[in-house]
């Protein structure tokens, strides 16, 4: 388990899941930068074109149309040279399908001026990793 880091990048994250637990656009919507890359693995599935604020919206929209519930939790957080990385799990049900998931994510994220400039999740730790190595090189695809 890895320690609880109370920085205030890691705080900005924390605060923008349980954000998104809430399904609070407006909140989410405050604690993100407006050109912020938000990436996982449900809307790479949906081939969204949409950047920034607009993604975002894009992802409260098809949860509350597609989802019964989706909940993340356990969510485990720390700062790493500038970067937050962590791992939490997801869980929910789909409203037409009645499919449950429950997978484990790894976070790579980065908070600007007390924003969240990139938030991504991943189904590995080891690409959460290179995700954070490479914003660290400057190379935002990762």
């Amino acid at each position: 388990m890895m320690p609880r880091d109370d920085s205030e990048s890691v705080g900005v994250v924390r605060r923008t899941i349980a954000a998104l637990n809430r399904l609070g656009l407006d909140e989410a919507l405050d604690l993100m930068h407006p050109d912020v890359e938000l990436r996982t693995p449900l809307l790479e599935l949906w081939r969204t074109e949409r950047e920034g604020h607009d993604r975002v919206r894009e992802w409260f929209e098809r949860i509350e149309r597609e989802w019964a519930f989706l909940e993340l939790y356990d969510v485990e957080l720390e700062e790493r040279r500038g970067q937050v990385l962590g791992r939490m799990r997801a869980r929910g049900r789909g409203k037409a399908s009645r499919n449950e998931l429950d997978w484990e994510l790894h976070v790579a994220a980065e908070v600007v001026d007390g924003r969240l400039a990139r938030f991504a999740t991943h189904l590995s730790r080891e690409r959460a990793l290179n995700a954070i190595q490479a914003t660290l090189r400057g190379d935002a695809d990762g």
